[in-house]
C-alpha cells in the first residue's frame, strides 16, 4: 500500500503568485489559448491532454493551447512538473502550487493568454473513514474550499 502524503499548509499568497508568474511566463508561445486545471493534483488530466496522442483531437481542448494546472499541494505539482518534463510537454503544460482563486486571477490578468477553458474536478469532499487521503479535510475541518466571496 502506498504511503499517504503528509497534509500540507496552503501556499502563501506571495509564493503562489511567484509560482504562477513563473508558470505563465514559461510557455514557449504565451499567445496560445490557455486551459486551466483547478485542483489538478498530480496533473493526470492535464498531462493526458498535453500528449500528442491524447484526446486533443477529440475537440476537448483547442488543438494548440497552453495548459496550466494549479493545486494547493506543492508535492503534487512538483510531481506533475517532473512528469511533463520527462514526457517532453513542459513547453505547453505547466504547474503551480496555488489556490484556484489565485490561479483564476493570474489567468484573468494575463496580457498574452486568452482563457479557453477550465477543468474543475474534485474527489470525495471529505477524507474517507479509516484514513483515506490525508490531503482532504475531515468533516470537522469543512470542505476543500477555503473562502468564497461574492461581489455585488
Amino acid at each position: 500500500r502506498a504511503a499517504a502524503l503528509p497534509k500540507e499548509a496552503p501556499p502563501r499568497d506571495a509564493d503562489a503568485d511567484a509560482a504562477l508568474a513563473l508558470a505563465l511566463g514559461g510557455f514557449d508561445d504565451p499567445r496560445l489559448p490557455l486551459v486551466l486545471d483547478l485542483g489538478c493534483g498530480f496533473g493526470t488530466s492535464l498531462l493526458s491532454l498535453s500528449r500528442p496522442a491524447g484526446p486533443v483531437g477529440a475537440g476537448l481542448v483547442p488543438p494548440r493551447c497552453n495548459l496550466l494546472g494549479c493545486d494547493s499541494s506543492a508535492l503534487k505539482t512538483a510531481f506533475a512538473t517532473g512528469t511533463a518534463s520527462r514526457w517532453g510537454t513542459a513547453a505547453t503544460a505547466r504547474f503551480a502550487s496555488a489556490s484556484a482563486e489565485r490561479c483564476l486571477a493570474a489567468a484573468a490578468s494575463s496580457s498574452t493568454s486568452r482563457l479557453a477553458g477550465v477543468l474543475v474536478q474534485f474527489p470525495t469532499p471529505y477524507r474517507a473513514p479509516g484514513g483515506g487521503n490525508a490531503q482532504l479535510p475531515t468533516r470537522e475541518e469543512g470542505y476543500m474550499l477555503w473562502r468564497v466571496e461574492t461581489t455585488p
